[in-house]
């Protein structure tokens, strides 16, 4: 979810306490614009993965596989 207003965000984050919450990521942009990051909002040591968290091989290779099929943009 994006929230382009400050204090709405606030208040979003305040209601759901994402920081206090185990297993939260922060989705950004990897360098060159190359596919995104997942960073870890509540890792005691910085986490940062090129993939989805909690999926294992076989589901990204069912994704991989599976986006063959899918239109690239919708009408």
């Amino acid at each position: 979810m994006r929230i382009a207003s400050p204090r709405l965000a606030k208040m979003v984050l305040t209601a759901f306490r994402v920081d206090s919450l185990g297993g939260v990521y922060q989705v950004k942009l990897a360098p060159g614009g190359a596919g995104v990051r997942w960073v870890a909002v509540d890792a005691g040591s910085p986490e940062e993965l090129d993939f989805d968290p909690d999926t294992s091989l076989p589901q990204r290779l069912r994704l991989m596989m599976l986006s063959f099929f899918v239109p690239e943009s919708q009408p």
